[in-house]
């Protein structure tokens, strides 16, 4: 027996081990549910800012591209409402009915909407003004958005989730057993060795990213060049991002770590402290110079706001892409079906 022929083995065993495992409930479903729908919506609201950027001029007024991107996302609420049902349905999670609906639909306008929306006010709105910083709306924006958060983006939601009920629930390829998988607690450690590696891998990604955006952001001549390329790059980003959570997941899987649901999503908390050393270590590299220490404070308030966005953006997108992965995987094709321990049979599935 080849020693490659014995690894793929070893990788199929640990798989099987954990089958009826993978589509057991995980705790705090309506938080995580919230979270990835909140995420995929802001996914789909910067994509929808940055496409419309390429044919609306950003710089009709002050903050008009932020304010612009505000108002997109918050009439998106739909979106929320109906991804957050669905990968709560995806769960095997139970349902309470309208009463439940309306408790889901507040969670959901609220825990990353209200999230920003503080740090927001808090630390960049704030100070914003002190430092003459001109690329952040106006306090009369961000009341009209505080209106359209409460009296049109949660009823939305609400509408998301009642379309999302109309859908049949989402099959589970494996019905969990009766009790769950128990792993040895020296394997926690992988965990955090994913969250320090896809951290690092993301925050090189994303950073590029965003110091085209803020080349677009304050260039007046070529936008439409460089917003085209921007949306682009987002685009990739993304793949790029699900294609690397695949692999942890695979690796989480492969040494039996069934719960593997906020592991995925929690993975990405390296990628916040990782940008915020970047963007020190950028600004002592380069002898960023600041005139007072508000301005210093407005800069790594605005880093910190950027990694908040990148953590939601990045963990819903890689639970998204891992779940896609493990229903797959664990379909009567591969896993679902009869045991899989030969050579070309592990190759197809790891390719």
């Amino acid at each position: 027996m080849t020693s490659r022929m014995f690894d793929y083995q070893k990788i199929a065993i640990s798989l099987q081990a954990v089958r009826h495992d993978v589509f057991r409930t995980p705790k705090n479903p309506m938080i995580l549910s919230s979270l990835v729908g909140g995420g995929f919506q802001l996914f789909i609201t910067v994509l929808i800012t940055l496409i419309l950027s390429n044919i609306i001029p950003p710089y009709s007024n002050s903050g008009s591209l932020h304010s612009n991107l505000l108002y997109c996302y918050l009439f998106t609420g739909i979106i929320s409402g109906y991804a957050s049902k669905r990968v709560y349905q995806s769960m095997n999670a139970k349902n309470n009915g309208l009463k439940f609906d309306i408790q889901f639909s507040f969670l959901i306008s609220f825990l990353i909407p209200g999230i920003l929306f503080s740090y927001y006010i808090l630390f960049m709105l704030s100070v914003s003004n002190s430092v003459g910083a001109t690329n952040t709306p106006s306090f009369k924006n961000m009341v009209v958005c505080f209106v359209i958060w409460i009296f049109v983006h949660t009823p939305m939601v609400f509408i998301g989730l009642f379309i999302a009920n109309k859908q049949s629930h989402p099959e589970i390829p494996i019905q969990p057993s009766a009790s769950p998988h128990i792993y040895p607690s020296s394997k926690l450690g992988i965990t955090f060795l994913v969250i320090v590696l896809f951290g690092l891998t993301n925050t090189v990604e994303f950073n590029a990213q965003f110091i085209t955006y803020d080349y677009a952001n304050y260039s007046r001549f070529t936008y439409f060049d460089i917003y085209s390329y921007v949306s682009t790059e987002y685009i990739f980003s993304a793949l790029f991002v699900g294609a690397v959570a695949l692999n942890y997941t695979l690796l989480f899987l492969s040494y039996e770590i069934h719960n593997w649901n906020w592991r995925v999503y929690e993975m990405n908390t390296g990628t916040i402290v990782f940008f915020i050393l970047y963007q020190y270590f950028f600004s002592s590299l380069y002898h960023i110079s600041f005139d007072d220490s508000t301005s210093k404070f407005y800069y790594f308030a605005v880093t910190g706001f950027r990694s908040l966005i990148i953590y939601f953006l990045n963990s819903s997108i890689s639970y998204l892409s891992s779940y896609l992965f493990v229903r797959v995987l664990y379909s009567k094709k591969y896993l679902g079906g009869k045991p899989l321990f030969r050579e070309e049979s592990m190759s197809l599935i790891i390719a």
